[in-house]
C-alpha cells in the first residue's frame, strides 16, 4: 500500500488494489479503513456525480443538434442533472414539451465572457428559405391532423419549393443546375436534423419536429422584422443569368441556437 499523509494528523489517504486488480479509493483514519467509492463512478478514478443516464442524455444533448423520444424523456427524468452539466459548459437547455424537443444552445455572449463549447448554429439564406418552407408543410399537416410521423417531403417538392415563384433559384435555365445547387440545402437540413431520410423510399425525407421547434413564431417575426428593415436585401439578389452554378459563396447569416 502507498499511503500520502494528509496535513490533518491521522488522516491518510490510500491507494489499496483489490483482488481484481482494480484500484480502490479508501480513507485511512485512526477508526480504520472506510471505503468511500462513489456511488455514481463509472470507471476508475470517476468523482462525477451524475447517474449514467443523466451523463448519456446530457452527452446527446453536446454532440447533436436535439434529442427526442426516449432520450427527450431520460433527459426529463434526470434534468437537474443534466442541466447543471450543460451549464459547466456555458450552455442552457431548451425545452418543447409539446414537441417533445430538447437541444442546447450557447449561453449569451452578453452575459458570459468564456466561449461556450458548442457553438451557435447558422444558416444560410438560401437554407432560411427552405426551413421556412419546412415549416409551412408542417403547419399544412398540423391543420388536416397528420402525426409527426406523417410530416414527408419528396426531394422534387423541394426543387419546386426552390425554383418556382419567388424561390431563391427561380430563373435558373438548367434543371441539372438546380438539382445541383438543392443537393447541399438538403443535406443541410439532415445536418441540423430537420430533415431525416424515410427508409426504403429515396427521395423522401421526414421534417422533423424540431423545424417548429427551432422556427418559432417569435422567430419568424423577428426574421420578417429584419427583412423589412431599410438597407436589408433580397434573400437571392443574384442575377440568375450571372450566378454561377457553384453555391459554396452563399454566406451563414440566419442564427439558429
Amino acid at each position: 500500500m502507498t499511503q500520502t499523509t494528509n496535513d490533518d494528523q491521522g488522516i491518510v489517504s490510500a491507494s489499496v488494489t483489490a483482488g481484481d486488480g482494480h484500484v480502490v479509493e479508501q480513507t485511512v483514519d485512526e477508526m480504520g479503513v472506510a471505503d468511500v467509492s462513489n456511488p455514481f463512478a463509472l470507471f476508475d478514478g470517476d468523482d462525477g456525480d451524475m447517474p449514467e443516464p443523466a451523463r448519456e442524455a446530457a452527452i446527446a444533448l453536446k454532440r447533436n443538434r436535439a434529442i427526442t423520444g426516449e432520450m427527450f424523456r431520460q433527459a426529463m427524468d434526470y434534468f437537474g442533472h443534466v442541466k447543471r452539466s450543460l451549464n459547466n459548459d456555458m450552455l442552457v437547455p431548451v425545452v418543447d414539451t409539446f414537441y417533445g424537443v430538447m437541444y442546447a444552445e450557447p449561453a449569451a455572449p452578453s452575459q458570459v465572457r468564456i466561449r461556450s463549447l458548442k457553438n451557435r448554429a447558422s444558416l444560410s439564406a438560401r437554407e432560411a428559405v427552405l426551413l421556412t418552407a419546412l415549416r409551412r408543410k408542417v403547419l399544412e399537416y398540423e391543420n388536416v391532423g397528420l402525426e409527426a410521423s406523417q410530416w414527408v417531403i419528396s426531394k422534387e417538392e423541394i426543387v419546386q419549393l426552390m425554383s418556382t415563384g419567388a424561390g431563391p433559384l427561380a430563373g435558373r435555365n438548367s434543371e441539372e443546375s438546380v438539382n445541383r445547387q438543392v443537393e447541399p440545402l438538403v443535406n443541410a437540413m439532415r445536418t441540423n436534423q430537420f430533415l431525416e431520410e424515410v427508409e426504403d423510399e429515396e427521395g423522401i425525407y421526414r421534417i422533423t419536429t424540431l423545424v417548429p421547434v427551432v422556427l418559432s413564431t417569435q422567430r419568424i417575426g423577428d426574421w420578417t422584422a429584419a427583412a423589412d428593415e431599410p438597407g436589408s436585401t433580397p434573400t437571392d439578389q443574384n442575377d440568375p443569368a450571372t450566378t454561377p452554378d457553384d453555391d459554396a459563396q452563399d454566406v451563414k447569416q440566419e442564427e439558429l441556437w
